[in-house]
């Protein structure tokens, strides 16, 4: 019989603080921050979309979907070739603004990996393309991806 050690979670009490952590030390410890919880009219929108209820849920970002956008949104010369601007630490300080207040927000089907996908939009002078997936388990949306479509 296998026994499956889950990893133990950090929860870290401010976004700057995780930013500061993800970029200055090198570990596997997985740490969250919880950013607000999914407000009435996100959730009533999601709803009549696809009929997923998201009360009670939480948006979540953590370390290791900081380091994938980064990863692979974050390179100025191959985000210029898709007509895109890098992602950079300032955009993610603008998670909250983004999640409580979107231009447009709407169910996007499914992730590679099988889970439900909400996608934010938010105009500031560029457009911010915000992802999160459903993790029904813990009711939390966790960032997925972010990408910054270049204003014409």
């Amino acid at each position: 019989m296998k026994t499956i050690c889950m990893a133990k979670i950090k929860k870290i009490k401010s976004l700057d603080l995780l930013l500061e952590k993800t970029f200055s030390k090198i570990s596997n410890e997985k740490m969250i921050y919880e950013i607000d919880i999914v407000n009435n009219r996100i959730s009533s929108k999601i709803f009549k979309d696809c009929g997923i209820d998201l009360k009670n849920y939480k948006h979540i970002i953590d370390n290791y979907s900081i380091l994938h956008i980064i990863k692979n949104h974050g390179d100025a010369i191959k985000e210029k070739k898709k007509k895109q601007l890098p992602v950079t630490i300032d955009y993610f300080k603008k998670i909250k603004s983004i999640i409580s207040n979107p231009d447009n927000v709407y169910y996007d089907g499914k992730n590679k990996i099988g889970r439900d996908v909400i996608v934010y939009e938010k105009k500031f002078n560029d457009t911010i393309i915000y992802v999160e997936e459903i993790r029904t388990g813990k009711k939390h949306l966790a960032t997925n991806s972010m990408r910054i479509k270049k204003a014409p």
